[in-house]
């Protein structure tokens, strides 16, 4: 299946038609719990290493030959500047398989609904969907903040890059509420799949190496009106699907190039 046999009324049908039932969003979570179980924390080794060692389950970790970015998602692969002190990295990796986590939730309804086990084709559409409007892209990158800062010391969080990307995109976070609430509650889902193995111990050593890394302090903290509210699992479910729904129209409908979708899985498809 490539992106122009599956961008097609027929495949609209079966999105449209297939139920994405509460039941199945607790199997992504098990799912994503049970790839978990396979990481061991290791007091012998430092918590850089541990949560390399974790992250690696889910994604490909790769140091970047960007020195211009601490670090990026893409094609499955968390890429990260290793010239950066190991909290900075720590901080680098969680935030970039937050990206990856996130995108799971899309991706595996979609191979359910296809029944494919793997599928380059519905990767890229996802990795396309999540950039394409800018409250999907906002929503991806508020959820990896949120999730980057649960696991490092408050007085080091730092939202000057997710405010001027607010800035950026002209983002109204009031009529763009329902995406930050979205990204709440599924970060929430997520933080609890990563509880499993960032214990104490672990945060305990993550607190300990940005402090022996000296890293400047910013004591920033981000609020929204509205932060404390979460979407139900049913709720959660229906945005999922018509999030899905109104990209997939955007590409069979709309004014979408199906070209965008196929350079990406392009790219997929050398890794």
């Amino acid at each position: 299946m490539d992106v122009h046999s599956f961008i097609t009324q027929e495949n609209m049908e079966k999105i449209l038609e297939k139920e994405f039932t509460p039941h199945f969003y607790r199997h992504i979570i098990r799912t994503l719990s049970q790839k978990a179980r396979k990481y061991t924390y290791n007091s012998q080794q430092t918590p850089l290493e541990n949560i390399k060692n974790l992250a690696s389950i889910y994604a490909d970790l790769n140091p970047s030959n960007d020195k211009t970015n601490i670090g990026y998602y893409l094609y499955n692969n968390i890429y990260y500047d290793d010239t950066q002190k190991d909290s900075e990295i720590i901080t680098t990796i969680i935030h970039e398989l937050s990206h990856h986590l996130y995108s799971e939730f899309f991706t595996q309804w979609l191979k359910h609904v296809f029944h494919k086990k793997e599928s380059t084709t519905i990767d890229s559409f996802v990795a396309v969907m999540l950039n394409n409007s800018i409250e999907n892209r906002v929503a991806d990158e508020y959820l990896a903040y949120r999730i980057q800062s649960y696991y490092t010391p408050r007085q080091h969080h730092n939202y000057i890059a997710f405010i001027q990307l607010l800035t950026q995109l002209n983002i109204d976070v009031e009529k763009s509420k329902i995406y930050f609430i979205y990204a709440q509650s599924i970060a929430d889902d997520i933080i609890r799949v990563l509880d499993e193995k960032i214990t104490d111990n672990l945060k305990e050593d993550i607190n300990k190496q940005f402090d022996k890394d000296k890293l400047p302090t910013y004591n920033q903290e981000l609020h929204f009106d509205y932060e404390e509210e979460r979407f139900t699992l049913k709720e959660k479910v229906e945005i999922t699907k018509e999030m899905i729904i109104f990209i997939f129209d955007y590409y069979l409908n709309g004014d979408g190039n199906i070209d965008e979708i196929k350079k990406i899985e392009k790219e997929f498809d050398k890794q």
